[in-house]
């Protein structure tokens, strides 16, 4: 236990991914056109393997007391961000949804989702400086992986029927490009005193705390039984 431990101190002294990983050998199927499987797309076998190994190695070696805690990042999600769908309607859709039951407001919804992290955390109703849109903070969720920089994890809307039937079980993954940096990657909070806004934090598990946007949608949070913040 005293080797594990002081192993687990060594690491911890690092900052990111490049630090504690060596360099990974590229399979020759590898997909990496940013715009196809080894970007916003879901790839072939070899290539989510590939994608899914980064993700699984940050979880591995981060140091999660620092990432799950709210306390210490503070986790914000822009809806349609990149997409421009940005309405309440687009992440609850009307008629598609069970009152009392839905995913991401009453249970936990499965399906990864990227936000911005922000540390030390501040004010929520602060952060509406940094987009002409609505935005989520959570008050339940998992970090599965933390980057400096845009990591261009598959977008969901990317999802073909096939993705979406075999991922049901465990809800649609989010998963770095191919060509990523390991040294995009942080592990611990040394590499936040130089970075302090994260540009992609996944996260799963997560119900809405409260959605802060325009006047129009908070008669709609209402009936979606969502916490609602009248911004503009």
């Amino acid at each position: 236990m005293m080797i594990r431990n002081l192993v687990r101190e060594m690491i911890l002294q690092e900052k990111t991914l490049l630090d504690v990983v060596p360099k990974r050998v590229r399979p020759p199927d590898l997909e990496g056109d940013y715009e196809e499987g080894g970007g916003l797309q879901y790839g072939n076998k070899s290539t989510t393997e590939f994608r899914r190994g980064i993700k699984k190695d940050w979880n591995k070696y981060a140091d999660m007391s620092f990432f799950q805690d709210p306390k210490k990042l503070q986790v914000i999600h822009y809806l349609g961000l990149y997409s421009a769908r940005n309405s309440l309607t687009d992440y609850f859709p009307e008629g598609k949804v069970v009152p009392g039951r839905v995913p991401g407001i009453h249970i936990p919804n499965r399906n990864e989702l990227s936000c911005f992290g922000y540390t030390p955390p501040g004010d929520p109703e602060s952060y509406e400086v940094y987009t002409i849109g609505p935005y989520f903070t959570f008050k339940k969720y998992r970090v599965t992986l933390v980057a400096s920089e845009d990591a261009a994890t598959e977008r969901l809307s990317n999802a073909t029927p096939d993705d979406i039937e075999r991922m049901k079980g465990s809800g649609l993954a989010k998963r770095p490009y191919t060509l990523s940096r390991s040294s995009t990657f942080p592990i611990d909070a040394e590499e936040l005193e130089v970075y302090n806004t994260l540009e992609e934090v996944v996260i799963d598990n997560w119900m809405v705390d409260t959605c802060y946007g325009p006047k129009e949608e908070a008669e709609y949070a209402a009936e979606l039984g969502l916490k609602y913040k009248v911004l503009w």
